[in-house]
C-alpha cells in the first residue's frame, strides 16, 4: 500500500537526516527541515461523504489528506499528513506549496517544470 511506504520512508528519511544534522552540529543543527510526504495518484479519485439528511454522496476530488500515526516513535505515535493529489491536479499543488512556503527556497519549481511521464 502507498501510504505504508510513505510512512516508512518519510520516518527514515527524518530520522536520517537528524543524525546527520547532529553530528555536524552537536549543540542541535541549525537548519530547517520541511517533509511534505505525498502520494500522486493516477486516475479519478472520489470522497464519499452524507449531507444532512444522511443521504450518501460520491464526490470526484483532486486532492485529500490522510491523517496517520507513526508508531514507535513515542509512546502515542507520531501524527502527521500525508498529502494525496491526482496526477492532473500536481502542478497546482506545487504551486500551493511555493505559496505555502512563502517562495523562500522555490524548491518545487525544478519538479513543477519538469514534465511527468
Amino acid at each position: 500500500m502507498a501510504t505504508n511506504q510513505v510512512i516508512k520512508a518519510t520516518h527514515f528519511n527524518i530520522a536520517n537526516i537528524g543524525r546527520i544534522a547532529k553530528s555536524l552540529e552537536p549543540e542541535g543543527p541549525s537548519v530547517l527541515m520541511v517533509f511534505y510526504p505525498v502520494i500522486v495518484f493516477e486516475g479519478k479519485m472520489f470522497q464519499y461523504l452524507l449531507d444532512r439528511k444522511i443521504e450518501p454522496r460520491l464526490e470526484e476530488i483532486q486532492y485529500t489528506k490522510y491523517r496517520t500515526t507513526l508508531l514507535g516513535s513515542s509512546e502515542m505515535g507520531e501524527e502527521f499528513l500525508i498529502d494525496i493529489v491526482s496526477k492532473d491536479f500536481l502542478h497546482q499543488y506545487l504551486n500551493w506549496l511555493d505559496d505555502e512556503l512563502g517562495g523562500f527556497t522555490g524548491a518545487t519549481a525544478p519538479l513543477r517544470d519538469r514534465k511527468l511521464k
